[in-house]
């Protein structure tokens, strides 16, 4: 009988070196390649005949090949093969660069169903490296996937081989994880259904009906951790007794004043830590607005009740800021926080983990890589922890705390309405920090095209010679290994030509974490003027003295991600700017970036971003970045996100009916809460 998990080999065409392929993408099952879901999908719009073609894109249509196909020659492209169909109207010119095969492929003759960008030039429709085929069959519009790139294996024998994958499981019964019953009621398609909905669509309705039981699936299973952890967090005294004066106290020895929105979330921090029901609690804060002095009032608070305390953050450089400014906040002060990551030898990690054991270190600042260490202490009456971790870190942390509970509270930067957060962090009580420093210079946001480009960089290099430090965020492509090859790119002609009077750095995901940290300490401490980068800079990092953010191709990114990345600019009492650079002609990218120009409210751009998208987002390139989900997007899903959370409660009062499906999706959501992987 076949099997769901049998090994990848057992698909017809899969040998030795196709599976070693495989192996290398991390896929060694059946199940891992029909898994292995598209990242966007290339809409083309679907033409009865060449002759109709009215407007440029993507487009399909017909053509019989009458053996007119040419072999040219040009010293600045090398060989190329052409083909003019006839319309009797406009005629379209196919261009292939480099593929002398195409001649010998071409049958007199025969009908080709043919997919291609089409621009209209020199009175012709023109297409270079159009596909071609005497199978497909079309009469509508098609949505074509668009898979992440494996070495060795091209995207239509990747797609051949999942069909295969689907075929070879049959009607897949036993592989769905959801019973018949839930299903039916929230309308969702079955597993091997929305297998062939996603990946071979036969239009927008269907595909999207395959995207909503994927997203369906993933929101289930969050609010199941959500209930989990919810249930847990009552259990157990954690009360930590602070001390009246410490909030005035930490706020004496602050160099300016708290805002209004901060005292109030130090105040939800100092009431939660008092009561017995432990505190989980999420400071939900806009870039810059002062999320880390109210986390490092918690430490404070933590200690004046003789509690020690542990911040963690996403990577190193921001656990090496975080220490900087905690050490300069509390000079000569009686508390004492020691770093922990993993670039630290064994001898330095040994004596802070000794530290803490025995109480002489007060505060753990670190990535999440302490989790990985054997932490020891019995005496933590806080955990600071980043949105994306929040789930189980008490529990992996192991602590003993003499069976004390935990209490956690959660920073995060990314804004989303108010009306959602009820829903999606239903877990957490949250507090809103909606005010910025009143020293804060506004970033002034400028939403260009190309063609300023000679200004832009003129400009950056002035705002250098006049002493600051600048960002260039190169354009976002899908394939880490193509973001590197973007990111080389940019650097060389950007440091040999507009930036050669300047010292650039350059900055990407792959790039090994010391190297990163290397590349980032130096941008920080002033060696490197202009950093051109990835979105990798797009957490947390904190360079006062950088006054110029330059975004390339900025419709590619989604609008959270815009706004944090600007959020790398106005930490200092000089005016910043942000320019987007953008050649997009559509109307949904200019409303985007014209909705950055003229505001820097985080929470305002996240209610502008929810009513702009729509279904027809899942056709285009999702947000990049660590995202809490894998298909699903909170601000466009929201609907798919309360059937989810519906089914969960039907599903746990339901739980004698649905016995072995409520166990299974139980222990998975336990098992997940108290042992996530992180990033």
């Amino acid at each position: 009988m076949n099997s769901i998990n049998d090994p990848i080999s057992v698909i017809k065409g899969v040998g030795e070196k196709k599976a070693r392929a495989f192996a290398l993408a991390g896929i060694n099952t059946v199940r891992d390649v029909v898994e292995y879901y598209p990242t966007r999908y290339e809409y083309y719009r679907y033409y009865d005949s060449p002759a109709h073609i009215f407007e440029k894109g993507n487009v399909v249509f017909y053509a019989t090949y009458d053996g007119t196909a040419t072999r040219q020659y040009a010293k600045t492209v090398g060989m190329f093969i052409r083909w003019r169909i006839k319309t009797g109207t406009t005629d379209v010119m196919l261009t292939w660069f480099n593929q002398p095969y195409i001649l010998n492929a071409l049958q007199k003759g025969k009908r080709y169903c043919i997919k291609c960008s089409v621009e209209y030039k020199k009175g012709l429709w023109q297409a270079v490296n159009p596909k071609f085929s005497s199978t497909e069959e079309y009469n509508q519009s098609v949505l074509e996937p668009v898979y992440r790139s494996i070495k060795g294996i091209g995207q239509s024998e990747l797609q051949k081989f999942i069909r295969l994958g689907i075929e070879h499981i049959g009607g897949g019964q036993e592989c769905d994880t959801l019973p018949k019953l839930i299903r039916e009621r929230y309308d969702v398609q079955g597993y091997v259904e929305s297998l062939r909905s996603v990946h071979f669509p036969t239009g927008e309705d269907e595909c999207i009906k395959g995207n909503k039981r994927l997203i369906f699936e993933e929101f289930f299973e969050f609010r199941m951790r959500q209930m989990l952890s919810a249930a847990r967090r009552d259990e157990g005294n954690a009360a930590v007794e602070v001390s009246d004066n410490a909030v005035a106290e930490y706020e004496s020895m602050l160099p300016y004043k708290l805002t209004n929105a901060q005292k109030k979330a130090m105040d939800d921090v100092l009431r939660d830590l008092k009561k017995q029901k432990p505190m989980n609690r999420m400071i939900q804060g806009d870039v810059g607005s002062g999320k880390t002095a109210v986390a490092f009032a918690g430490c404070w608070m933590a200690k004046s009740a003789g509690f020690q305390s542990i911040i963690m953050v996403p990577t190193e450089v921001l656990a090496r800021q975080h220490l900087a400014s905690f050490e300069k906040t509390f000079d000569g002060k009686r508390i004492t926080a020691r770093l922990l990551v993993g670039s630290m030898k064994v001898s330095e990690k040994r004596a802070v983990l000794e530290g803490y054991k025995n109480g002489t270190v007060d505060v753990l600042i670190g990535t999440h890589a302490v989790l990985e260490e054997n932490v020891e202490s019995e005496n933590v009456g806080l955990v600071i922890t980043d949105e994306q971790h929040r789930f189980g870190v008490k529990q992996r942390l192991n602590l003993k705390n003499k069976g004390k509970p935990v209490n956690m509270l959660v920073m995060t930067a990314t804004p989303i309405p108010r009306t959602l957060s009820m829903v999606v962090y239903g877990d957490l009580d949250v507090s809103v920090i909606d005010e910025l420093p009143p020293d804060r210079v506004p970033i002034r946001t400028y939403a260009v095209n190309g063609t300023m480009r000679e200004r832009i960089y003129k400009f950056i290099v002035e705002q250098v010679k006049a002493g600051f430090q600048a960002y260039v965020i190169c354009p976002l492509i899908e394939d880490e290994d193509e973001n590197k090859a973007s990111v080389k790119q940019h650097f060389t002609r950007l440091s040999q030509n507009e930036l050669s009077e300047v010292k650039t750095g350059m900055l990407f995901g792959s790039m090994k974490a010391d190297q990163k940290d290397k590349v980032m300490s130096a941008f920080a401490n002033g060696e490197i003027d202009v950093l051109i980068s990835t979105t990798v800079i797009e957490v947390g990092v904190n360079v006062p003295n950088a006054t110029v953010i330059v975004i390339e191709d900025a419709e590619k990114f989604g609008l959270a991600q815009l706004h944090q990345l600007r959020g790398r600019v106005g930490r200092g009492k000089e005016q910043s700017h942000c320019i987007l650079i953008s050649d997009s002609n559509r109307e949904m990218a200019k409303e985007r970036l014209s909705c950055l120009v003229k505001t820097t409210d985080g929470f305002e751009i996240a209610s502008f971003d929810m009513k702009l998208r729509g279904q027809g987002e899942y056709f285009g390139l999702r947000q990049h970045g660590k995202e809490q989900f894998r298909f699903g997007d909170l601000m466009r899903d929201m609907e798919i996100f309360t059937l989810a959370a519906d089914a969960v409660e039907f599903v746990k009062a339901h739980k004698d009916e649905l016995g072995d499906f409520y166990q299974t999706a139980y222990e998975r959501a336990k098992k997940l809460n108290d042992e996530i992987v992180f990033n």
